[in-house]
């Protein structure tokens, strides 16, 4: 198996022999695209297909500090614009139907799709999802909300078990203002 990140300028051996890797150190920042191909015994080399593209942006870290209700990112004062979002298909009922309130991955990416670019644009940069299903794969959504048009940081997020929304298990017990079921007397999500 052979490995190249310059368009085929130069052609790496990968080791291995079922699985295979390439230890590779980007020279910058930028985007490249890794290819590969395989060449049988015979001698005969595979065409290469399109391969991946990959984007490096070194980042240096900026220091946080957190004082009181003030946060300094960089020495600069942060100051969170955060939106709450629960993407709900209208008739769906997220208590009853599957997903259950968990429409960040990426068979539903129309719903985001249509809502990241929005929620950047009213100035959020901070991000409150509602329901979130530990077993699901939700790289498609973060990496959007992380990449996509400017950044995004999902700054809080509360992922659960089994969502359901506006349900707070810590509120299960009988305490002023609060019912056994865990819900608020007040009807308003937590």
């Amino acid at each position: 198996m052979e490995v190249t990140t310059d368009g085929g300028n130069t052609w790496n051996v990968a080791a291995g022999t079922t699985n295979w890797n390439y230890p590779w150190t980007p020279p910058a920042n930028g985007t490249y695209t890794i290819e590969w191909r395989a060449t049988d015994d015979a001698g005969n080399v595979e065409t290469e297909g399109q391969g991946i593209a990959v984007t490096i942006a070194r980042r240096t870290p900026k220091p946080v500090l957190v004082s009181g209700k003030q946060i300094s990112v960089g020495g600069k004062t942060f100051i969170m614009r955060g939106v709450g979002y629960s993407p709900v298909p209208i008739g769906d009922d997220p208590e009853i139907v599957t997903p259950f309130g968990d429409y960040f991955t990426s068979q539903y990416h129309a719903i985001y799709d249509r809502d990241l670019p929005i929620i950047r644009q009213i100035g959020a940069n901070a991000i409150r999802l509602w329901s979130w299903d530990n077993t699901a794969n939700h790289l498609d959504f973060l990496d959007k909300a992380y990449n996509g048009g400017g950044r995004l940081d999902l700054h809080h997020t509360r992922i659960v078990d089994k969502p359901r929304l506006g349900y707070r298990p810590e509120f299960t017990q009988k305490r002023p203002g609060k019912t056994q079921s865990g819900f608020q007397d007040d009807g308003c999500r937590p």
